[in-house]
């Protein structure tokens, strides 16, 4: 399943256990800037600057923490030799003691326990094999105001991308052979719901090669375009086979919730679907989830907030507003002409639907195992035979830089990157971060790479900073911690 993170804190109300709410409260409705306040409180950094200065510092302080977090894992590997049958810790030991390791993963064991994992690297190290670790993730920024403004990697993407290579380097200091990370980002797959244009997963996709190569991680994580291994692995009868199975599915539960779904009362409707239905209750947790990220279709919504639309912006933030009132069998507060929800309403259900039969098209195909069938799997939602990583450094263990932006808050320890929907931090006023080219004379624009002049052009931030910022280099180029 796609990473979708729904934490909830502050000023934004739970509506269901575990998810991130999709409502905003009416303290910070309209807390996103409109586009000439945004530029008002942006500033901009240097391209050279992020290069020549954050880069290293990032470097550095990822090396610290593989060196911290493989003296901890040798520790309890030595303490937990007798769980693992052996009077001293060894290379496997510590491997599995690394994967199992409470700041890089949620340790849940009753899922993927040590003993089996243990076995799993010992059996590959004896027989001289390289260790394979798959993890479904970056998919793609969606185009989603509430959550962020530009569909590129920005410093929480490409921290958590760093983070995923800490594992990958950790493990290739105990294992005798080699450590292939793959990240399987499935954005395209995921494309037949969200409707996601191809240019907008295509670019999130080269932008994190691009970091990955710029900070010299490509060696241990390669980012792989899911669709594309799937229908290579699978050969082209079955991948037809595949996409007949999805149509069928996604037909089949058009059919069985048509008759329930009415999107004037939407609380009874999904009442209904999850006690007739099959897969009714993953229905529903989908719809809460999607509804911001899908690309909407409805009144060129999605194009229009591409285009930096102010009025789209508003149209898409009070949607979810209502929407939340509705899921909770309230009274609809919309300001906007109903006949436009209930269309909006429409195509997420729909986006849902196909969502979900995706999902089970490749879980009955059993496509996991047909990748890496000897690899060892890592997950955002863990599941059993899994283990769940967390990817970014938060409090929230599925908290996903994809459907956020990137932070930084300077503390005791150093600066720490953090994860946010936008509309939070422009709820507190944080400033955003921008790119600039400041080329000398001497160098042409050339010396900036495509995808990262495309971030320039489209002045979506690098990140955001606290409102009593006074200086924006030092936070950028300062020690950064993950405590």
């Amino acid at each position: 399943m796609e990473a979708i993170d729904f934490r909830f804190s502050g000023n934004i109300t739970p509506i269901t256990n575990g998810h991130r709410a999709l409502a905003i409260s009416d303290e910070i409705k309209n807390a996103l800037y409109t586009e000439s306040e945004f530029r008002k409180k942006a500033s901009k950094v240097s391209t050279e600057f992020i290069f020549e200065k954050v880069a290293p510092a990032l470097i550095n302080s990822m090396e610290q923490n593989i060196a911290h977090r493989l003296t901890a894992a040798a520790i309890r590997a030595n303490h937990n030799a007798s769980l693992y049958g052996v009077n001293k810790a060894g290379g496997a030991e510590i491997a599995t003691e690394i994967l199992f390791d409470s700041k890089l993963t949620k340790v849940i064991e009753r899922n993927m326990g040590r003993e089996l994992v243990h076995r799993k690297i010992k059996y590959l190290n004896d027989n001289h094999q390289p260790l394979l670790i798959g993890l479904p993730l970056f998919s793609r920024k969606p185009v989603s105001p509430i959550k962020n403004r530009g569909h590129l990697p920005d410093i929480g993407d490409i921290h958590s991308l760093m983070r995923c290579a800490e594992v990958a380097k950790l493990l290739s200091w105990v294992h005798d052979y080699d450590i292939h990370l793959n990240i399987f980002s499935d954005g395209f797959k995921y494309q037949r719901a969200c409707g996601t244009p191809d240019h907008v997963i295509s670019d999130y996709q080269t932008s994190l090669r691009f970091w990955a190569a710029k900070l010299g991680i490509d060696k241990y994580v390669k980012i792989i375009n899911y669709e594309d291994i799937v229908t290579h692995t699978l050969g082209r009868d079955q991948a037809r086979l595949r996409d007949e199975i999805f149509l069928n599915t996604y037909y089949k539960l058009t059919e069985q919730t048509r008759p329930l779904f009415n999107p004037k009362s939407l609380y009874a409707s999904f009442h209904s679907i999850e006690v007739k239905v099959p897969h009714g209750s993953e229905l529903r947790y989908i719809f809460l989830s999607i509804a911001s990220s899908v690309f909407y279709r409805t009144g060129d919504l999605g194009d229009r907030i591409v285009s930096r639309c102010d009025l789209a912006q508003n149209t898409f933030t009070k949607f979810l507003a209502g929407l939340h009132g509705e899921l909770q069998g309230e009274t609809p507060k919309y300001t906007t002409n109903r006949e436009l929800i209930e269309s909006l309403i429409f195509e997420a259900w729909d986006a849902a639907m196909k969502y979900v039969a995706i999902s089970l098209t490749d879980r009955k195909l059993n496509i996991w195992d047909k990748l890496q069938p000897e690899g060892i799997k890592l997950t955002i939602h863990g599941k059993p035979e899994e283990i769940q990583i967390r990817p970014t450094n938060s409090k929230f263990p599925t908290m996903t830089a994809q459907h956020s932006v990137g932070g930084l808050i300077p503390t005791k320890a150093g600066v720490k990157i953090t994860c946010e929907y936008r509309i939070e931090r422009e709820a507190a006023k944080e400033i955003p971060v921008l790119l600039e080219n400041t080329s000398s004379p001497h160098r042409t624009s050339s010396c900036v790479p495509p995808i990262i002049r495309k971030m320039i052009g489209s002045e979506q931030p690098f990140c955001y900073v606290p409102a009593n910022t006074d200086n924006i280099y030092s936070i950028l180029s300062g020690s950064y911690t993950d405590a």
